[in-house]
C-alpha cells in the first residue's frame, strides 16, 4: 500500500476497534474517517461494527498479520534508537563532555 496507508494500517491495528477520531490521535493526522470507510467500502478487510459507521475493525487474520509487522517495526525502531543513543553518548564523552551534562542518557544505553 502507499506509505500513508500503511502508516493508518499498522498504528491503528494495536487497537481491537478503531473509529475515525481514534486513528486521527493515534496517527497524527486528519481524515482517517474516510480512510476507513473506504477500505470498508472496497472490501479492503475493514468492518463496519456499528450502525453509524464510526467504529470498524479489522479482519481478523489481517489485523493478526498487521500487528506482527507493526510489532516488528517497532522493535526495529527501538533497536536503532538504542544504537544512536550509545553512539552519541560515547562520541559525548570521547569529547569529554562529563556524563552529568549529557542529560539524554537512556535506561540501558551505556
Amino acid at each position: 500500500p502507499p506509505p500513508k496507508l500503511r502508516a493508518v494500517l499498522l498504528r491503528t491495528s494495536l487497537v481491537e476497534r478503531i473509529s475515525g477520531d481514534l486513528a486521527d490521535a493515534l496517527i497524527g493526522q486528519t481524515s482517517s474517517s474516510d480512510t476507513l470507510a473506504d477500505l470498508e467500502r472496497t472490501n479492503g478487510f475493514v468492518i463496519g461494527i456499528d450502525s453509524r459507521r464510526e467504529w470498524y475493525r479489522y479482519h481478523r487474520l489481517f489485523a493478526k498479520l498487521l500487528r506482527t509487522r507493526a510489532q516488528r517495526e517497532l522493535a526495529a525502531m527501538h533497536a536503532a534508537g538504542h544504537d544512536f543513543f550509545r553512539a552519541a553518548n560515547g562520541v559525548w564523552l570521547t569529547a569529554g563532555v562529563p556524563a552529568a551534562f549529557i542529560g539524554t542518557r537512556r535506561e540501558g544505553v551505556r
